[in-house]
């Protein structure tokens, strides 16, 4: 076959991807489709789907669909839920910027939420690190040899260090030991808002003299 079919490019079918938003998640166009569908199906009620209306409805394989999952909620983007203990359907909700602290949320990703359940000391551990010292991201930022999409990288920075899921010395240990390698050539070096989602400052195949076979997206 030669040619684009006429129903191809009708006004209907279509999935709209913001270049900023395919950009925020280090240019996964798969994660961007997915939230595209969500938004779509779901509006504010948030769209009940399956695994496999998922993969229909983005038309990708359940391989890439798991993978765009991941990469949706490590940028805080999507929450979801179980909808029935009868069936494998959940609820996949979109959190937009300015919803991050409301009570959409679940309970255990509020920062205030020991302050409104409770007024006695709770044996939960306390959370420090709710955001990145002074200058902790900009020395951070000035180490990373791919200067592209800060305000990104600085949001998903401070989520780890709010969500302990990192520390700053972890992540500027491993970035000091990485550098090297990833400025080498900029066409191996990923987005910082990708090295930051894909935890790749636990990645032990940095540990080597050689560049990845990969080329990240631009």
């Amino acid at each position: 076959m030669t040619g684009v079919k006429r129903e191809w490019v009708a006004p209907h079918n279509f999935a709209m991807l913001h270049f900023d938003l395919v950009d925020a998640l280090g240019g996964s166009l798969e994660a961007a489709l997915l939230l595209d569908r969500i938004i779509f199906y779901g509006r504010d009620e948030g769209w009940v789907a399956s695994k496999a209306d998922l993969q229909a409805a983005c038309r990708l394989s359940e391989r890439k669909v798991d993978r765009a999952i991941g990469e949706l909620r490590d940028a805080g983007m999507i929450t979801d839920r179980r909808e029935s203990h009868l069936d494998n359907t959940r609820r996949w909700s979109v959190v937009y910027a300015s919803d991050e602290t409301s009570s959409t949320l679940p309970l255990e990703m509020s920062p205030t939420v020991e302050d409104k359940t409770s007024s006695t000391p709770s044996s939960k551990k306390v959370k420090k690190n709710t955001s990145s010292k002074p200058g902790g991201f900009e020395v951070w930022w000035k180490l990373y040899p791919r200067k592209v999409g800060k305000a990104d990288a600085q949001r998903i920075y401070d989520r780890l260090l709010r969500e302990d899921t990192a520390t700053e010395l972890e992540l500027l240990g491993a970035l000091r030991a990485q550098v090297a390698r990833l400025g080498k050539d900029l066409r191996f070096c990923p987005y910082p808002s990708t090295w930051l989602n894909q935890h790749r400052w636990e990645d032990p195949s940095m540990n080597g003299s050689e560049p990845r076979k990969e080329i990240y997206p631009r």
